[in-house]
Parts: C-alpha cells; sequence; structure tokens
C-alpha cells in the first residue's frame, strides 16, 4: 500500500517512481502467485500514474516490465486485465510520441501467443486476444501509417507491425492510399499491402459498401487494375455505373491494364453504363479501333436511342462520333435512325450543327443502301435464271435416260423410272417438276392416266 501510494495522481514525479518499477522485475519471475499479484497491482498504478503525467520514459520502463511479466505469466491473476488495457492506453501514447519500436515489440509478443509461438492456457490466450482484438483496429493501423514512408527506420518496423497483424489492417491501409498525397506515398503504401498477396483481394473487396467514400472505392479499383489479375474485372465492372464519375473512370483504366485481347468488348459492356463525358473518348477510341461490327452497332443504336438525355455540355460531340460511327454501317435501319433524328433536329434551337452531320452521315450511306439493294435485285435475277437452266438441264438428263428405255423396248422400265422421278420431285417439293414427270408418264403409258390421276 505504500508503494501504491506513492504512484497517486497528486504525487510529483521523481526518479524513485521508476526505480519502483524496475524493481518489479525480479518479482514477475517468482513462482508463487502471491507476489506476483502484489506486482501486478502496483504495476497497474505505475501505469495509470505515468499515463496521467504524460511521462514517456516511465511509460517506456512499465510496457517493457508488461511484457517480461506476459511472457512468463502462465496464470490469469487478478488485473491481469486491467493491466493490459493500461497497456493499450500505452500504446496509444507511444505512437503518438512515434515509439513504433516498442510498440512494434508489443504487439509481437501478442501476436505469439494468439499464434500459439508462445504457448500459454487457454485463459491467458483468450484475455490476449481480446486485447490485441482492442488494439488492432483502423484508429491503431491509421496512426502508425501516419507518417509511413518518411523515415527508413520506423518504415521497417511498421511494415513489420502491418506484416504480423494480416488482413485486419487491410481497410486501415486502404484509407491511407485514399488519402496519400504524392506519388511516393501511394506507390509504397500500394507494395506494403500488395506484400499479402492475392488474398488481399478479398479483404479489400470487403471494404466495398454503400458508405464507403468515392475516394476509397477509387482506390479499391485502382488497386484490383495494378493487380493486373483478369479475375478482378467481375468485381470492377460493377463500377462503370458508379454515380461519381472519377470512379467510373478508374473502372476504364483498370480494365486497360487487364487482358488486352478483351479490352474491346469490355469496354463495349461500359460504354452505355458509363457518364456521357467518358462515352466521347471511350467511343474515339473504339471508332479508331477500326472494328465495325454488330457488337458496335448495337451500341451505337442505343445511344443514339438516348440522345435526348444527353447534357448540353457533351451532347454536340457525343452526337458526333455517334453519327461517325454510324456512318460505316450502310443499312436500311441506320437510314431510319437518322431520318428520325432528322426531324428531330432540324428545327430544334441550336441543332443546326447537328443536323449538317446528319445530313452528311445520310448522304455517305444513302448510295451504299441504293447499290447494295440493286446488287440483291440482281442477285434475285441470276437465281431465277440459275435456277432455270439447272431445271432444264435436269430434264434434258432425265430424258436422255426416257429415250433409252424406249429405244431398247423397256417401256415397263421407263414407267417406273419416270416414277420415281416424279417421286422425288415431290420429295423436293419441286411440283413443276413433278408435274411434267406425270404428263411424261401419261405419254409413255396411256393407260396409267387412272394410276397417275389417283
Amino acid at each position: 500500500r505504500k508503494l501504491i501510494s506513492l504512484f497517486q495522481k497528486k504525487t510529483a514525479f521523481s526518479t524513485v517512481h521508476g526505480a519502483i518499477v524496475e524493481a518489479l522485475l525480479p518479482v514477475i519471475y517468482q513462482q508463487q502467485s502471491a507476489p506476483r499479484e502484489k506486482a501486478v497491482f502496483i504495476l497497474y498504478h505505475a501505469c495509470d500514474f505515468f499515463l496521467d503525467c504524460q511521462h514517456q520514459q516511465g511509460l517506456l520502463c512499465c510496457s517493457f516490465v508488461i511484457r517480461e511479466w506476459i511472457t512468463e505469466e502462465q496464470k490469469i491473476l487478478p488485473g491481469l486485465e486491467a493491466v493490459l488495457r493500461e497497456m493499450e492506453k500505452i500504446i496509444n501514447f507511444l505512437i503518438e510520441q512515434q515509439e513504433i519500436e516498442d510498440v512494434f515489440a508489443t504487439i509481437s509478443l501478442l501476436l505469439d501467443i494468439r499464434e500459439n509461438n508462445l504457448v500459454k492456457n487457454n485463459g491467458v490466450q483468450q484475455v490476449i486476444n481480446r486485447s490485441l482484438a482492442r488494439i488492432c483496429n483502423d484508429s491503431f493501423f491509421l496512426a502508425i501509417l501516419r507518417d509511413y514512408p518518411q523515415n527508413n527506420y520506423k518504415k521497417e518496423l511498421v511494415e513489420k507491425i502491418i506484416r504480423h497483424s494480416g488482413m485486419v489492417s487491410v481497410s486501415a491501409l486502404v484509407t491511407r492510399i485514399a488519402g496519400s498525397v504524392t506519388r511516393k506515398e501511394k506507390e509504397s503504401l500500394v507494395q506494403l499491402l500488395f506484400s499479402f498477396g492475392d488474398e488481399v483481394v478479398p479483404a479489400i473487396t470487403a471494404c466495398l459498401h454503400k458508405r464507403t467514400p468515392w475516394a476509397v472505392v477509387k482506390t479499391i479499383i485502382f488497386m484490383l487494375g495494378e493487380m493486373r489479375n483478369d479475375a478482378n474485372y467481375d468485381i470492377i465492372k460493377n463500377y462503370f455505373s458508379y454515380p461519381d464519375v472519377r470512379v467510373q473512370q478508374e473502372a476504364l483504366n483498370a480494365v486497360a491494364k487487364l487482358e488486352q485481347t478483351r479490352s474491346r468488348e469490355r469496354f463495349l459492356t461500359a460504354l452505355p453504363l458509363v457518364d456521357s463525358s467518358l462515352q466521347i473518348d471511350l467511343l474515339t477510341w473504339l471508332l479508331e479501333s477500326d472494328n465495325f461490327d454488330d457488337n458496335l452497332y448495337d451500341v451505337l443504336c442505343l445511344l443514339a436511342s438516348r440522345r435526348a438525355t444527353f447534357p448540353i455540355t457533351t451532347g454536340v460531340p457525343l452526337l458526333s462520333r455517334i453519327l461517325a460511327g454510324l456512318g460505316h454501317y450502310p443499312k436500311s435501319e441506320t437510314l431510319e435512325i437518322l431520318e428520325a433524328m432528322q426531324q428531330e433536329y432540324r428545327y430544334s434551337i441550336g441543332g443546326d450543327e447537328i443536323s449538317l452531320l446528319i445530313e452528311k452521315t445520310i448522304s455517305h450511306i444513302a448510295p451504299q443502301i441504293r447499290h447494295s439493294n440493286q446488287q440483291n435485285d440482281m442477285t434475285d435475277v441470276r437465281m431465277v435464271h440459275g435456277n432455270k437452266a439447272m431445271e432444264e438441264e435436269r430434264i434434258a438428263l432425265v430424258e436422255e435416260e426416257i429415250a433409252r428405255y424406249i429405244e431398247a423396248g423397256d417401256e415397263e422400265g421407263a414407267r417406273n423410272y419416270i416414277f420415281e422421278q416424279a417421286e422425288q420431285g415431290i420429295a423436293q417439293k419441286n411440283y413443276d417438276f413433278a408435274e411434267y414427270m406425270r404428263s411424261r408418264l401419261l405419254e409413255v403409258d396411256p393407260f396409267a392416266q387412272q394410276t397417275a390421276g389417283g
């Protein structure tokens, strides 16, 4: 009690206080529980005293004694949890004072106990785990990351704490990256995060929820792209339509870092979803790729159908690119879209520029459509003539075969042959040919009238 009275808050600090704490060391190594319990009680009051005084050396001394005691202790002594809570306060104070080395020593010890590298009974381990969970929160990690990576010595210690702590540090790392102000700082933080490997993906995506600030979302999308793992696309694509255009832009940037052979396909998916300001650049890129397939056409038609919703600031450049794209599709459907647009913009205020572009596009594709239609008509005529020629050739061959039967005096063979040819004509739905064979059968065998009629 006399020793404890020295640690009353009204007592002035002196070197005696530090000496008392140091004198506790031999006691914590004793086998008997009673002396250790008294030492713990004194240690608690010493921690409280030094915290109140904000005496850094005294707290460092307490921190050291606590670590030594925890290392040796195998029982749940009265006051264990109370001292651990004081230790948590000391850690917060020492972080503010940039005493990262001491903080690292304490956290490492607690983590060793949690991971059973330092074996304790279940009761002690549970108490330690609860304390560790209270310490290792976002505030703790943000505090130790505050000046990272400026000081090389402390940088290494911070990295050790982060790596030792594992996935619980990811949320704070993401927040810190989002708030980084220099490129070097951001790169160092990202590299630290990536040191966890692919298993970090579920941890960072767990940070994505409705109330996540846009800057943090943008940072997460950035990191998913930086990983260059194509599997991340399934997450990234969900942010093409994110309310903040800066996140949409980051999603497009991330796609560009993934599998290059699939970029176009994914940009086509993004095109109707992103903000109109991004659609302009995206359309420009797609048109320059010179791949005018049906997928692009479908998206162009979809965008054209939404023209009434285009903002004033981006409407003209966006429409000009849509029209440039449609100009590569000389179809009647395209002409219908353009003519409808022409009617809308002809008399609208400020629609002169668009009207000129529409007329230019129509004048470009209309002759191609007419030429294509003419070609189709000619093809149809050629097909008719071609079919007629083939039919005449078939009949000529059949007539030659019939003539051979008749010359040989085999009228029955001729009848059977003609009948087979007629059946083939019916099976092929070539009824003209079948009817011709029927008439030839009657010519060869007039008595087949009744059979043929049936």
